[in-house]
Parts: structure tokens; C-alpha cells; sequence
């Protein structure tokens, strides 16, 4: 006689699934990618000594330039219909934050603000002071007002959802500012490009995700009023510190020769600037959902 085992072991208990799209794991595929690709063109051309016919430098830039924005097409927009619940304001935040980039932060920054021209001989400090009131401060303003006005407050369940929308404006910002520099630049070598995506997103991710984590704990959490501003000016200052700091890397030099530790110094801090705002990022809001998993409990 045979019996039935699963009449000897207890059922098990249905997994629970998970409603949303997991936003880390979208990230770390697409700037893992992005990645990716900056190492092994800049291993190709700058190592290996590659090549491009000229009339195939516009084009292969401009697919560099819209890289950030299909994958995230892929990885993070396109999963959100395999969900049960999904994210429904994503292409409307990144589709804005292209207008919003294009008709105000670019023409703001390049055409009335341009730091460049009164930052270049400053010091250090200076430059960091003056790129974070001008560069920062317009552009997280601008995504603020983005995540602010564009989404209802229903599109707010969890704090994670200012992840997925921080980084859809962060692409959005990223793309149009890519497109521009290689608009500027049709003739540049693909590994300057895709060097340039690299910092456009490491920068414009890390202040998205600053200002999404306080817009978030600003209507889940209890938020005293102050936190919208001090993630406003940490974001801004993400950007003082990096573009001074990526352009005197990019002239430094270290080597005997003068040469090849330049644009690989440059690269090592994008890579860097791009994994460690996400790292501490998601530290505080893993930080921020243990508080109101308590408070719940507590109120249970």
C-alpha cells in the first residue's frame, strides 16, 4: 500500500507575491549596463586603439546617448504591465522631465546661467559653491516640481515609488542632456560620449533619488517641513561637488608620460558616483519602511 506524503507533511503556506516591480533590481541591471559599456569602450578606444569611420560617429553616438533611456524602457517601464500593481504615472514623469529639461534646465543652464564661462579660474571651493546654486539648484528644482505637480497623490503607495519615479526623471534629464552634448559634438569618439552619459547619470540619478526620498517621507512619513529643502540643497551639491571634481580629474596628471590615467581617472569617479548614492540611498529608505513597519505594529 502506498501512501500519501502529502497527506504526512503540512501544506504549505501560498509565497506571498510581491505587488510591484522591484526598482533596485531594474537599476542595477540598467546602470550596471551602462556601465558596462563606458569599460569596454573605453578599454576599445582608448587601450586598443579602435576606430570609427567618421560618417558612422553620429550615428553610434546618438544610440550611446539613448542608451539610459532604452533600457530603461526595457528593464523598468515594460515590467511594470507584469505586476499587479503597477506604477501607472512612469512614462508621464519621464516624458516631463524630457519637456521639462529641454524648455527650461538647458536653456537656463547654457544660455543665461552658463558657469562655465565665470567658474572656470575660481578655486575649488568656489566652483563647488557656485555649480551647486546654479547647475543643482535649477535642475533638482525643476525634477522636484516634476514629481511634485506630475504625480497624483495616490501614485505614492510606498517609498519605494520615489525611487522608480527619481529614476524616470533622472533618465529623462540624462537623455536630454546627452542628445545636446552630441549635438554639440557630432564628431566625438563614442568612449568620450558614452564617458559623458556615464557622469550625466550618475549625477542626475544620485539627485533624484535624494529628492525622491523626501518627497516620499514628505507624504507617507511625518516629515517635519525642513526635509524637502535640506534634500534639495544635498542634491544640488551632489552636482557642485562632481562637475569640478570630474573636469580636475579629467586634467589631472599623474602619469610620467602625461597621458592615459587622465580620462581612466575620470572614469573610476563616474563608476563611483554612480554606485554610491544608490548604495546610501537605499539605506535610508530601507530605514525609512523599518519606521513605518513599527509604527504599524506598534499601533497593531
Amino acid at each position: 500500500m502506498s501512501l500519501n506524503t502529502r497527506l504526512l507533511t503540512p501544506p504549505r503556506e501560498e509565497e506571498e507575491i510581491y505587488p510591484y516591480r522591484r526598482v533596485w533590481r531594474s537599476l542595477i541591471i540598467e546602470n550596471g549596463t551602462v556601465a558596462a559599456a563606458a569599460v569596454a569602450l573605453f578599454v576599445a578606444f582608448g587601450f586598443l586603439g579602435l576606430r570609427l569611420p567618421t560618417v558612422a560617429l553620429l550615428p553610434v553616438n546618438l544610440l550611446l546617448a539613448a542608451l539610459p533611456a532604452a533600457l530603461w524602457l526595457v528593464f523598468s517601464w515594460l515590467p511594470e504591465a507584469r505586476v499587479p500593481e503597477p506604477r501607472a504615472y512612469l512614462m508621464r514623469v519621464f516624458a516631463l522631465s524630457l519637456l521639462v529639461a529641454s524648455a527650461f534646465a538647458l536653456p537656463l543652464i547654457e544660455n543665461v546661467l552658463r558657469p562655465e564661462t565665470w567658474l572656470s579660474l575660481e578655486s575649488a571651493v568656489n566652483r563647488i559653491i557656485g555649480y551647486t546654486v546654479t547647475v543643482g539648484i535649477v535642475q533638482e528644482t525643476l525634477k522636484y516640481l516634476v514629481l511634485r505637480y506630475a504625480l497624483p497623490p495616490e501614485a505614492l503607495r510606498i517609498r519605494l515609488d520615489g525611487v522608480a519615479y527619481g529614476a524616470a526623471i533622472a533618465v529623462g534629464f540624462t537623455t536630454l542632456f546627452a542628445l545636446d552634448y552630441v549635438s554639440r559634438h557630432p564628431d566625438a569618439a563614442p568612449d568620450a560620449v558614452i564617458m559623458r552619459v556615464l557622469a550625466l547619470l550618475a549625477m542626475h540619478l544620485g539627485g533624484s533619488l535624494i529628492m525622491g526620498y523626501g518627497v516620499a517621507e514628505t507624504r507617507l512619513g511625518e516629515a517635519t517641513l525642513i526635509l524637502l529643502p535640506v534634500t534639495l540643497l544635498v542634491a544640488a551639491a551632489l552636482h557642485g561637488v562632481a562637475i569640478p571634481l570630474r573636469s580636475g580629474l579629467m586634467n589631472a596628471q599623474l602619469s610620467l608620460d602625461g597621458g592615459i590615467t587622465r580620462p581612466l581617472l575620470a572614469l573610476g569617479f563616474a563608476l563611483v558616483l554612480l554606485a554610491a548614492p544608490q548604495v546610501v540611498m537605499s539605506f535610508f529608505y530601507r530605514a525609512a519602511e523599518r519606521r513605518a513597519e513599527d509604527v504599524v505594529r506598534g499601533q497593531e
